[in-house]
């Protein structure tokens, strides 16, 4: 049986073509100007060559269609010019018919980083401009990132932002030497410029995870078999990421935290933190310091007279228990003289003991019983 011939007439096809929505090139955000390539990845694996053809595709989300009208079919849709690629090819993207088959190639599903991409990739953009643009900003950021790290490396005063910021990465103060964790950091602001000024520059972010860091390498934060990460009892979260939007949401947790883990890390300069927070706030606006500053201070001077405090109330238990020893040894030998035990009985102190001791023999008492 034949096919029934398609009568529809030039009009009619003309009005179901128009039903087919086209991609505005000249709208989309894609230069007017410059030389890019579009190169085939994977070529014959006998000859080398390369041979591939394609005419348009459907935007899968809008439904429009990336190709360029040729002429109008039989069945009233659009038949689409063909764009052939033998091999790497350059496009003017000052040519309006170049871009547009850029545009084209540049969305399709096989090219790199498409929108669309999906399955084994056919081809690959390049852009000399585009290129050069991003070796700048890789540059820049990779002179700024290093100028960071010459700083936390080079100036003592930064000892304690070099140790928490290295923590963020995954490095480990307690177990490495100062010299390899300056190393690392060298490393990773060399390596992966982008990557650490991202974690830098967000400070309220950064001073976030360094704190949580600290609590997990000081004990404070633990996680528990069954309740996730836990600190004071209370569970929050069971990943770092989780636990960073706990804190960011809950400022006092977060300042508890940030306190009690650095008088429990070992690591932490407080005498360094004070001195340091002392001269910010004279220099800031013009001696005028801000109460965010303010407190800073406090915060650090609480922390350094907490830890003296301690130091010294172990000190005074030390001195306490060795003058108690002096005492009973004193009294022992009071006892051993037979002095009367109502007289030297009621002395509680060194110098109250050897003062009627040194009576007793001047008054004729004897030693011999000692």
């Amino acid at each position: 049986m034949k096919p029934k011939k398609n009568t529809m007439g030039v009009k009619d096809r003309m009005l179901n073509a128009v039903e087919q929505e086209l991609v505005d090139f000249d709208a989309m955000d894609i230069p007017h100007e410059g030389i890019v390539t579009v190169e085939p990845i994977r070529k014959n694996k006998v000859s080398g060559d390369f041979n591939h053809s394609l005419s348009c595709y459907q935007h899968p989300e809008t439904g429009e269609w990336f190709g360029i009208p040729q002429s109008i079919g039989e069945d009233g849709k659009y038949l689409f010019r063909r764009i052939r690629m033998t091999g790497s090819k350059d496009f003017n993207l000052k040519n309006p018919a170049e871009r547009a088959e850029f545009i084209i190639l540049m969305h399709y599903p096989g090219t790199v980083d498409s929108p669309f991409q999906s399955g084994k990739a056919k081809y690959r953009i390049y852009d000399p401009l585009a290129e050069a643009e991003k070796d700048i900003l890789k540059h820049s950021a990779r002179r700024k990132a290093n100028g960071i790290v010459d700083k936390l490396i080079d100036d003592d005063e930064s000892k304690n932002d070099l140790i928490g910021f290295s923590r963020i990465f995954g490095f480990k103060p307690e177990s490495e030497h100062l010299t390899i964790i300056k190393k690392l950091m060298l490393d990773k602001a060399e390596n992966d410029p982008h990557g650490f000024l991202e974690k830098w520059e967000n400070k309220e972010l950064r001073n976030a995870q360094i704190a949580i860091k600290r609590g997990i390498a000081t004990g404070l934060i633990k996680n528990m078999p069954g309740k996730g990460y836990v600190f004071n009892s209370i569970p929050i979260g069971s990943s770092e990421q989780i636990m960073t939007s706990y804190f960011l949401e809950n400022t006092d947790s977060m300042h508890q935290l940030d306190i009690e883990s650095k008088a429990k890390d070992k690591l932490f300069d407080h005498e360094l933190s004070v001195k340091l927070a002392q001269e910010e706030v004279k220099v800031s606006s013009n001696g005028n310091a801000t109460k965010a500053l303010v407190e800073e201070v406090k915060e650090a001077v609480v922390e350094l007279v907490v830890e003296e405090t301690e130091e010294e109330e172990e000190a005074e238990v030390a001195d306490l228990a060795e003058v108690k020893a002096m005492v009973t040894e004193l009294q022992n030998k009071c006892r051993k003289r037979s002095y009367p035990a109502e007289e030297w009985n009621a002395l509680s102190t060194i110098g109250e003991l050897q003062d009627y001791m040194t009576s007793k023999a001047s008054g004729g008492y004897e030693d011999e019983n000692e």
